[in-house]
């Protein structure tokens, strides 16, 4: 069999089994989670999962396949979305990655039962069936978030290298309990390298740098002016108005609850860390 067919077919088996994954049923109900991330504090997990060498270690490997991760103020790939073409940055993300030829890649939409639950996952090698990493991509989702699941799977890529781990276990990512995604440090990794895309640094100081002090007084609060500043950022660099999107009620809190935890991941990077 073919190496393309039967990575077809490793996902296709993946994703018939996916209704019974928890996150497919939790997704359904994201209040509890926007609550879980609007209310922690992430300095105490950031610190002691991932030391400021590690995070720089993490930023060097994946400049491997994104060279201006946390350098531009407006990234490559932000350029087409901004002028109302999001499918062209998002091209040229996938490219960025297909380029490894040491990792599968499948960008593909997947609507079935819970399918909308799911933005990706990522398997790593096992040296027998599976001798490249595969990286799964769910492109029926807005491109915004098909472009931040990209990151977030090349994160795990990341995270298998700097630690120099083989799991072969699935890396579901489910648009829902980022809050646990601070006690797995694969996941936190993760996490990490897509906060630094979405927030490079030039800009990440622009949007935090004025909240800092509330977040310091109080840091399991998320203050009203951050969340109007990430509403905007997001509208004004990535073209997503998220209150006004055409999307259904319970994927645009299952979002939000993702733009607050990668916003207040990407503040403690720059409070505990500053990058």
């Amino acid at each position: 069999m073919r190496a393309s067919l039967k990575i077809t077919k490793l996902i296709g088996g993946i994703l018939a089994n996916l209704a019974n994954c928890e996150g497919v049923e939790a997704w359904h109900n994201p209040e509890r989670d926007l609550r879980c991330v609007a209310e922690r504090d992430y300095a105490p997990s950031l610190r002691a999962l991932l030391a400021r060498a590690t995070v720089a270690e993490v930023i060097r490997a994946a400049r491997e396949i994104f060279p201006d991760l946390n350098r531009q103020h407006k990234p490559d790939h932000i350029e087409g979305w901004v002028k109302g073409d999001s499918t062209s940055g998002l091209r040229r993300l996938f490219a960025q990655v297909r380029e490894r030829r040491d990792i599968h890649f499948q960008g593909t939409p997947f609507t079935g039962e819970g399918g909308l639950a799911l933005r990706g996952f990522f398997v790593d090698r096992d040296g027998e069936s599976l001798k490249r990493p595969l990286i799964y991509v769910n492109t029926a989702h807005h491109p915004v978030a098909v472009a931040a699941t990209l990151f977030h799977e090349v994160g795990h890529l990341v995270a298998s290298e700097v630690f120099d781990s083989r799991d072969s276990s699935v890396h579901f990512f489910f648009d829902v309990d980022y809050a646990s995604h601070l006690e797995d440090v694969g996941e936190l990794t993760a996490d990490v390298v897509l906060s630094l895309a979405a927030y490079p640094a030039p800009v990440a100081r622009e949007i935090f740098s004025t909240t800092e002090k509330s977040l310091l007084r109080d840091p399991t609060a998320f203050p009203d002016q951050l969340l109007a500043r990430i509403i905007e950022h997001y509208r004004t660099h990535f073209g997503m108005n998220l209150p006004a999107a055409d999307l259904p009620a319970t994927r645009k809190l299952n979002y939000l609850g993702g733009m607050i935890h990668f916003a207040k991941l990407r503040a403690a990077l720059l409070t505990e860390y500053d990058l």
